[in-house]
């Protein structure tokens, strides 16, 4: 059997793809978390739950945070502008919104990624009918 990017752990036949599939998900979160971890963060919202801290919803919703990949100059950009006092993260299965507020109390939409964190993670299931 094949070894995955889990300390060397053997992948059960079949499972190759989703193997491969999580190992690219975590390189995008790796390549995302330091930036994630250095703005500062006012609310975070995954679905209807209130996350305290970016590290807890790096560490426990790791499904989402690759998916800001797609964005990530334009959060370095707000980053590193020093306009932005504070960022909010809204993450649902229909996707992910990014806002900033500025010194005035404005509020700025970054980043809006409307994408759910399983795309092609599944195939499409066979039509189910029900009974009359």
């Amino acid at each position: 059997m094949p070894d995955d990017s889990r300390g060397g752990h053997a992948v059960p036949p079949g499972l190759e793809r989703k193997a491969a599939r999580i190992a690219a998900r975590r390189a995008e979160l790796a390549r995302v978390a330091p930036l994630l971890l250095s703005l500062p963060w006012r609310s975070i919202r995954a679905g209807y739950a209130r996350i305290k801290d970016i590290d807890g919803f790096v560490r426990f919703y790791e499904m989402y945070a690759p998916l800001l990949a797609e964005c990530i100059e334009e959060l370095e950009e707000a980053r590193d502008s020093g306009e932005y006092v504070s960022f909010d993260l809204h993450a649902s299965a229909g996707g992910l919104v990014v806002t900033a507020t500025d010194r005035q109390g404005e509020s700025k939409v970054l980043c809006e990624i409307r994408k759910d964190y399983w795309e092609g993670e599944y195939s499409p299931g066979g039509a189910f009918f029900t009974p009359l």
